[in-house]
């Protein structure tokens, strides 16, 4: 006989902080707990000879409900209040989940946080899954449930060399801020999917740390929202940000806290591909308003198979359609720019793109050149009348 609260079904009824087995009344058991079957959880694994993973709290609350296991099938609670030193040879993994529907941290109060530590040098530590396992370890999670919810989760965790992933697409004040701060051989970024931030949710999320490798697809990158994100972070990496989101480093004037480091190489994409952004440069001979149309039609270098670009005209993409014949026609007016989203990932444009057929007009005199760039390496297509 199933328990329920409205049309809801009951999955655990709890004493305290004692689950009940069973209910009976009189001698008619009316119901009895499922078994505790987590379908989802972080997986931390050991790299190299042997260290420890503690999962602890700031403060006393028992409120919260982290499970761990071994199996991912026997699952115990995890005393934060009392935590064990999980011991971790190499190879060995446990995991790690909970059932935190009101959310998992606070900004001042009690927080959940890993520790990682070992006396062999070279030990390392990675971590998989979805990090909203821990807030509901039985159903996925689009959504954030509190401010502040991933507040330090991982800082200082110097051993980590790979995080969970981030996927929710609406953020709250603080959700990830101080997050992976000090994780110092961790070198890629998980992605940040979200288009629409908030207040400080990535604040100093990676201050002090060693990545080298973000993408992050969120408009309003700013001190408002990302404030010293990147702060002692290496100064080379590279930065992948939506075609149409602006970015800032700390060579550009008024360069604040959310700034990204100057020698980053900061690239664009659309729909997840790559972006080449073009732009006539003049050499100054030109007479009367310069009007150029460009014809763009691209191939691999390594192969006959033709690019189909898609390519943003005055407000709107436009795509090429080599089957139809229909051949993409691009607009600059200089010192405008365009910008056209490959299908090939552009690691490096020189040697493996090329352009077969670039057909330009132009119809005002005009010398100097195109170029196009993925933000690491560039084309130049020069125009002489």
């Amino acid at each position: 006989m199933g328990l329920k609260i409205g049309n809801n079904d009951v999955t655990g009824v709890y004493l305290g902080d004692t689950p009940i087995v069973a209910i009976y009344k009189g001698t008619e058991e009316i119901w009895r707990a499922q078994p505790f079957i987590p379908t989802r959880w972080l997986k931390f694994t050991a790299v190299g000879d042997q260290g420890f993973l503690v999962i602890s709290r700031n403060e006393i609350d028992s409120s919260i409900r982290l499970y761990q296991s071994r199996d991912h099938e026997t699952w115990t609670r995890v005393d934060t209040m009392n935590p064990d030193e999980i011991l971790l040879r190499e190879g060995e993994s446990v995991y790690v989940c909970g059932y935190n529907p009101s959310g998992l941290n606070e900004y001042d109060g009690d927080n959940v946080i890993f520790e990682m530590w070992s006396d062999e040098p070279d030990f390392r530590m990675t971590c998989e899954g979805d990090v909203t396992s821990l807030i509901d370890c039985l159903h996925e999670v689009t959504t954030i449930p509190n401010y502040y919810c991933f507040y330090q989760l991982f800082k200082n965790c110097d051993l980590l060399i790979s995080a969970p992933t981030l996927p929710c697409t609406t953020l709250l004040e603080g959700c990830y801020a101080q997050m992976f701060m000090g994780c110092t051989n961790l070198t890629q970024a998980p992605d940040l999917p979200a288009t629409t931030l908030a207040e400080d949710c990535y604040r100093e999320m990676f201050k002090n740390s060693g990545i080298t490798s973000i993408r992050c697809l969120g408009h309003g990158i700013n001190d408002d929202t990302c404030a010293w994100w990147f702060d002692g972070v290496p100064l080379t990496g590279t930065f992948r940000k939506s075609w149409d989101a602006n970015v800032y480093t700390t060579d550009d004037v008024g360069y604040k806290e959310g700034a990204i480091p100057s020698g980053w190489n900061i690239e664009s994409e659309y729909n997840g591909r790559k972006v080449l952004t073009c732009t006539y440069e003049s050499d100054g001979t030109e007479t009367g308003d310069t009007r150029i149309i460009v014809y763009i039609k691209g191939t691999n270098e390594g192969g006959s198979a033709e690019i189909e670009p898609d390519l943003y005209l005055s407000g709107g993409w436009t795509h090429y359609e080599p089957s139809t014949g229909t051949r993409v026609v691009g607009v600059i007016n200089a010192p405008t720019r365009y910008t056209l989203a490959t299908g090939y990932d552009l690691t490096n444009v020189a040697a493996n793109l090329k352009f077969n057929a670039v057909d330009v007009t132009v119809t005002t005199p005009a010398n100097g050149h195109i170029r196009c760039t993925d933000g690491v390496n560039s084309i130049t297509i020069p125009l002489s009348n």
